[in-house]
């Protein structure tokens, strides 16, 4: 066997595939190199997209699975998140597309009103931080009970609660606005 890698493909990667030889798929990719991927580690997107079911309790999974990945500007992998990057791909594996970038996310779902209990919110609301509603610069996923998982450094989770050990003062000093996504 004389095959090399042409790259690595990661969790929710979409590939054009190019038919099948065996037990491979042909793969083209956007530089016009080729190569060969399992089968068996291919779901084609019409499927994926029918066996997902995008509940709170399924995006706050796949959100922890997260946890520890490296924070990357513009990376929406496994390899690394920037925080609207994490949250695309979060939803995108429970089959909802967002925009790439927190002041586009910010534009989608129903506004939450919630006051300093954020007893209004649910789990799987997307949060939004920055100057003011018209400068949005940072999203993080709410958790429940204050807690939200966000990428910042690394995937993890802080309070917005002054009580509790993570709590983040910045980010609850800089909360805009949320919004529910989830129907």
């Amino acid at each position: 066997d004389n095959s090399f890698p042409v790259c690595d493909v990661v969790l929710a990667n979409i590939i054009a595939t190019e038919g099948k030889m065996g037990n491979y798929y042909k793969v083209k990719l956007p530089d016009g190199r080729v190569g060969f991927i399992k089968a068996k580690c291919v779901e084609h997107l019409t499927d994926f997209k029918q066996n997902q079911s995008a509940t709170a309790d399924n995006i706050i999974r796949t959100a922890r699975q997260f946890l520890g990945i490296p924070y990357f500007w513009g990376g929406k992998s496994t390899k690394g998140f920037d925080c609207s990057g994490f949250t695309q791909t979060v939803f995108r594996l429970n089959g909802i597309e967002l925009p790439r970038d927190a002041n586009m996310q910010v534009q989608r779902g129903t506004e939450v009103a919630f006051d300093s209990t954020l007893s209004q919110l649910k789990p799987a609301d997307l949060l939004f931080f920055g100057r003011s509603k018209n400068h949005i610069t940072h999203v993080a996923l709410y958790l429940g009970n204050g807690k939200f998982i966000h990428a910042d450094g690394i995937v993890h989770i802080n309070s917005l609660f002054p009580q509790d050990e993570d709590y983040s003062e910045y980010r609850r000093s800089h909360l805009q606005t949320a919004k529910r996504i989830l129907k």
